[in-house]
């Protein structure tokens, strides 16, 4: 700044103010900012280890008819209606009629009977 009469002032700056009123609240907020941290990065890693094991029973658990489903099914239907093209209706050889039906027989050999 200009001085018209030569005078010399000390440059009065406002002091800034720091962050840290009280060193000992501040570190006291420090240590507690701290602690919240490291559960946070706790908590984290707890859910991501959760989820991990999560992920795992569910490919333990549904990886078989996964598999089936995406992989031997197709695989199996194709199969089927590439022999069912090649399947022949052949004519009855006889005029008797044809009967169909399920069977169920209690024997002695039976695991739900005694004889």
């Amino acid at each position: 700044m200009f001085n018209v009469f030569n005078i010399s002032t000390p440059s009065i700056k406002p002091k800034a103010k720091s962050k840290i009123e009280n060193p000992k609240l501040n570190n006291y907020q420090s240590i507690k900012m701290n602690k919240v941290r490291r559960l946070l990065k706790a908590l984290k890693y707890a859910l991501l280890g959760f989820l991990a094991v999560l992920l795992v029973a569910f490919l333990l658990l549904f990886a078989k008819p996964l598999w089936r489903h995406f992989v031997t099914y197709p695989i199996y239907q194709k199969q089927l209606e590439a022999f069912h093209r090649t399947k022949r209706n052949v004519p009855p050889v006889t005029g008797l009629n044809i009967y169909r039906g399920v069977l169920h027989l209690h024997s002695y050999w039976s695991h739900d009977s005694k004889g």
